[in-house]
């Protein structure tokens, strides 16, 4: 088996990436015939799996300051069990005060 200038660099790409040491081992127990003292270059792959990913930050976003400036809505429904008034569906408006308006919605019949 012939084995081009970049044999190394293909088993370690071909080996999940593999290191240098366990390349001479391989080829130490002739597993891998004709590779003799591996080197290799960097790898963007490897490289990438060794970097620390970026941490949230510390602090939680500030709140809005004016009444309505931001509203988070729910819908609900159809729901199995109606209400009292014949409602299938409900809704929710929660402001940045933490204010919680529920609306319940009927439904034509």
């Amino acid at each position: 088996m012939l084995l081009c200038d970049n044999s190394s660099d293909l088993f370690h790409k071909r080996l999940s990436p593999i290191s240098e040491k366990g390349l001479n081992c391989l080829a130490e127990k002739n597993l891998i015939p004709g590779l003799k003292g591996a080197k290799l270059e960097n790898c963007a792959h490897c490289l990438a799996g060794k970097q620390h990913r970026v941490s949230f930050k510390s602090h939680p976003p500030s709140r809005k300051s004016e009444v309505l400036e931001l509203v988070h809505s729910n819908l609900c429904g159809p729901i199995k069990a109606k209400t009292f008034g014949g409602g299938l569906y409900f809704i929710t408006f929660i402001d940045h005060s933490r204010k919680l308006q529920v609306y319940v919605l009927k439904t034509k019949d």
